[in-house]
């Protein structure tokens, strides 16, 4: 029963540590994933002919018994099925990534037959912003005489912003909200500022009012013109800013799996809250976020075949020794 397959194999051969196993262990690991399949039915077929003989004992706790004995069978064969689709079936695409302009479209990852769709992006932050690094808007609106035509430095999340095109630059409208009140800051640059709705930003520059901006055909009472190297994201109280990434997985045209998947970072660290989407079929679809890259969602996709049998084989062999050990408590 030992069939060969070229590729599926129950130890990897491609790992650096195969050279190195124990003659034993490559014995093994040259058993083909295929070769195991055939006990495990007939492992089955047993179990089931032994779990009639225990049906037609009459009585009650010798019957109990058995049927838990068989139900512990069970478990164990549903869980190395499980784990044997798992291991070695489970697809992996690393690379992909979605640009957040294409949001609401199914993009391909690769050649894979795998796409993607972003459905939503935002950030926040986990906890309250250090106290702000510059004037509140409230006392800018309040006494603006002593603002205009003056440096001013605030802090606080973009809660709308524009780019415009001003060949050859880009010109990027954000307007900043503290708490107190909002105010828009304006700054040119060869290219769209990489900025969502939610960021925490300190931006400083010169003041000017009643300011109208023909590229947006808006005028702004008050407005602050800074340079890209003024904007800095504003310090937090050593809380992560976690950026969030609402997702739509597709094979073909058909959607296998949708959630959310998280990157939190921090002076402290980093880490990743992956989206995980379990369905009835038994395969879990995977998708690790590393964080927006230059306007892209990088996505690390794996599709994971065969989990619910090892969940099944778990609780079947969990009620098969409930079973056992309650007859055995009488």
């Amino acid at each position: 029963m030992f069939f060969r397959t070229e590729n599926f194999y129950v130890l990897d051969h491609s790992s650096p540590f195969w050279v190195r196993e124990p003659a034993i262990y490559k014995v093994i690991g040259n058993i083909s994933v295929v070769s195991l399949f055939p006990s495990m039915i007939y492992a089955t077929w047993a179990t089931v002919q032994r779990l009639l003989d225990y049906l037609r004992i009459k009585s009650l706790r010798p019957r109990i018994k058995g049927i838990g004995i068989a139900t512990v069978h069970f478990g164990v064969i549903f869980i190395l099925f499980g784990a044997v689709i798992s291991s070695n079936f489970t697809q992996s695409i690393e690379g992909g990534s979605i640009p957040l302009a294409s949001k609401g479209e199914i993009v391909s990852l690769g050649q894979s037959g795998y796409g993607a769709k972003i459905i939503n992006f935002s950030t926040r932050s986990l906890g309250e912003a250090a106290p702000a690094a510059g004037i509140r808007i409230s006392e800018i609106y309040g006494n603006p005489e002593n603002y205009i035509n003056n440096n001013v430095k605030v802090t606080g999340k973009i809660v709308d912003f524009v780019n415009v095109q001003t060949p050859p630059s880009y010109t990027t409208y954000m307007k900043i909200d503290d708490g107190t009140g909002s105010l828009w800051v304006a700054t040119q640059a060869n290219e769209p500022l990489n900025i969502q709705n939610g960021l925490e930003l300190t931006a400083e520059g010169f003041m000017m009012t009643n300011f109208r901006s023909n590229s947006t055909g808006t005028t702004y009472d008050l407005i602050i013109f800074t340079t890209p190297d003024a904007i800095t994201e504003a310090a937090t109280s050593g809380n992560y800013n976690v950026q969030s990434v609402q997702l739509e997985i597709y094979k073909g045209n058909s959607r296998i799996g949708s959630g959310t998947a998280e990157y939190l970072d921090s002076k402290t660290g980093s880490g990743t809250f992956p989206l995980v989407d379990s369905s009835i079929t038994g395969t879990d679809v995977y998708v690790i976020f590393q964080g927006l890259s230059s306007g892209s969602v990088p996505l690390t996709l794996k599709i994971i075949p065969g989990v619910n049998f090892a969940w099944l084989g778990i609780i079947l062999f969990a009620i098969g020794i409930i079973l056992i050990m309650a007859v055995r408590s009488k």
